[in-house]
This record gives C-alpha cells, structure tokens and sequence, in this order.
C-alpha cells in the first residue's frame, strides 16, 4: 500500500483563510428554514486538484443525537463540500466528494480575539456527503476562519497493477 498525503492540505484548505477569511454576522445567525448561505466563494486548488465551498445555515438536529452540539445551544451549522477536480491523482472521480478528512476549524472574533474552534464531521444528508457541525460563535460580529492542519490518506495501487495484469493475460503477454 502506497501512502499518499493530500499535497498540503493545510494551504489548499485555507479556503477558510482566503474564500472565507472574514465574514460578518449581525443579530441571529439562524436562517429560516434551510436556506443555504454560502461564506465565500468555491475555491479551486489547481494544484492538487480539488475543490472547496462553504455554507452555513441554521442549526440543525443530527441523527444519533448526541454526535454534536445540539441546535438550541448552537447559533448556525457550518458545512464544507471538498470534491475531487479534473486531473487529481488521489483515486477519487471528478466531482467526487473527498471522504476520511479531518477537517478543523476556528473561528477568530475579530474585535475580541477570542477563538471557537473544532473538527467538521463527515455527515450525510439529501444534497449529498459533506463535512459540517454546529457551532457556537461568541456574540454577532467579525470573525476570521483559520486554516486546517494538512491530513494523510492512503491509497492502494493494487486495483490499478491488478487490472493491467489482467489486460496483459487476456492479450497474450507474460506478467
């Protein structure tokens, strides 16, 4: 098994720190119904061939219960949708949602310098796999999003070197 690290997730990740370095938020965080509001733009990281976007909207009610914050003690729930783009090496198809990811986050208010931080859970719902959580921010206000820490995902290449085997077998080539 060939170990492969996501190329410096951290800055290719920084969507946090670029799409949506700052966003202000007045009076309630909550939205009514489920109205997605995106922080940002999609970011695009030509370099490893992947994509970010973030949204938020308001709290919601996980199944277990229990696996986060619940949604009256939270103000919003924050999802990031990471996908693979044309030309990554990681195995994963274009437009394919980009799973075993541990991403972090922290929230920074701007005008006190007091951080909420934590770690996206991979969830599923309707639209489809994502990372998110419930957050609790410290009051309306401006806040800067800090980066994640870069993470490591291994990858097989035995599907790959079995297949052209089995090409050079049924074509008449030794192995």
């Amino acid at each position: 098994m060939k170990m492969f690290k996501l190329k410096k997730l951290k800055s290719a990740l920084a969507v946090c720190a670029v799409a949506a370095s700052l966003f202000t938020l007045g009076g309630s965080a909550s939205a009514a119904g489920f109205t997605e509001y995106p922080i940002g733009d999609e970011i695009e990281n030509e370099a490893n061939h992947f994509k970010v976007a973030l949204v938020y909207f308001q709290p919601i009610e996980m199944l277990p219960a229990g696996m986060m914050l619940s949604p009256d003690k939270a103000d919003m729930h924050i999802e990031t949708d990471i996908h693979a783009t044309e030309g990554n090496d990681t195995g994963f198809g274009v437009g394919e949602w980009i799973p075993y990811l541990t991403v972090h986050y922290k929230f920074t208010k701007r005008e006190t310098g007091q951080s909420v931080e934590g770690v996206f859970m991979p969830m599923n719902a309707d639209d489809g796999p994502h990372y998110g959580a419930n957050v609790k921010l410290l009051g309306a206000g401006t806040y800067e999003c800090t980066s994640p820490s870069k993470a490591r995902i291994a990858r097989t290449t035995a599907c790959t070197s079995m297949m052209r085997r089995a090409s050079r077998v049924a074509s008449g080539m030794s192995l």
